[in-house]
């Protein structure tokens, strides 16, 4: 049968690198009982290659269903104190291994019954091939469409997206100007400033305060609404000199202000009064933990 080959590959090659996956993300109090898991796989893959018979299948069946199990354990009852990453990696090749098995069957299947076709080894290596390249390609794929969609598209914000960079951006060297160019960047404003220990950060290199509007902009109090602070006095005349339209509060982990996000126009013909607050709160919200965070770790 031209399948059995097929999914025998597919079923050795999860098994073996199972095997290699639970040997180097176990801990060091699991390392003997990984190796021993990695033994009895090379084994019994060792043996059905070295005996070839007519139903070596069944052992590289069995092989997998150990790995399988072995792998739903480890996720359940932790059999392998594993670092995260080797957990995320045998994630994704026990999901693609499964689903290249139902595609290589289904394929068959199709091929043979449905428009009777003998569909040959070959055939379906090179159809497997293909589906693991497009199963590579797919989340490469959809990151670019987000990415493009993110920056496009300027009255919505793709809040998963933008929370993912944000998160990926707080790993790295976050300071508030970076911050201020990510929000003008993702939130889709011309010009976003932060304020921080008197000092202000902006996007633009267009937009500078001096000390004493960066003074008449702290001064301003909470409007009521969430982090929006009421524009007012002096600060009013600073934000209309500079075609300013909002300013937020920033709030450490005690709920006590420490800073302001100022928010310039929005891109494209969209009101900032249209925009939805909801979502730029969230990632102000987001930004300001970030920034206190750097804040408590300087101190």
């Amino acid at each position: 049968m031209e399948l059995i080959p097929v999914i025998s590959l597919v079923l050795i090659g999860y098994s073996f690198l199972s095997g290699i996956l639970a040997v180097v993300g176990a801990g060091k109090g699991n390392k003997f009982k990984a190796l021993g898991f990695f033994l009895v796989i090379s084994v019994i893959i060792a043996l059905t290659i070295i005996y070839w018979w007519e139903y070596s299948y069944l052992l590289y069946l069995a092989a997998a269903v150990i790995a399988l199990v072995v792998y739903i354990q480890t996720l359940k009852h932790r059999w392998f104190d594993m670092r995260n990453l080797t957990i995320k990696i045998w994630n994704y090749l026990t999901l693609a291994a499964g689903a290249v098995v139902v595609y290589v069957v289904l394929f068959y299947v199709i091929a043979k019954y449905l428009f009777h076709i003998q569909a040959s080894a070959e055939i379906i290596a090179i159809n497997m091939i293909m589906i693991i390249i497009v199963v590579i390609l797919l989340p490469i794929v959809n990151e670019l469409n987000t990415m493009i969609n993110s920056r496009v598209m300027t009255g919505r914000v793709d809040l998963t997206y933008v929370i993912k960079r944000l998160n990926r951006l707080a790993t790295q060297d976050a300071n508030p100007k970076k911050l201020a160019e990510f929000l003008a960047k993702y939130l889709h404003f011309k010009v976003v400033g932060i304020i921080v220990d008197d000092k202000f950060y902006s996007s633009s290199k267009k937009l500078r305060l001096t000390s004493e509007e960066i003074t008449q902009i702290a001064l301003l109090e909470n409007s009521g609404k969430d982090i929006w602070q009421k524009i007012e006095g002096k600060a009013k005349e600073t934000l209309e000199k500079y075609d300013l339209k909002a300013v937020a509060e920033m709030r450490n982990a005690k709920g006590r202000p420490f800073g302001q996000i100022v928010i310039g126009k929005p891109l494209g013909k969209v009101d900032f009064e249209k925009r939805d607050l909801n979502e730029i709160s969230m990632i102000v919200n987001l930004v300001a933990s970030i920034v206190d965070s750097q804040e408590r770790l300087e101190v």
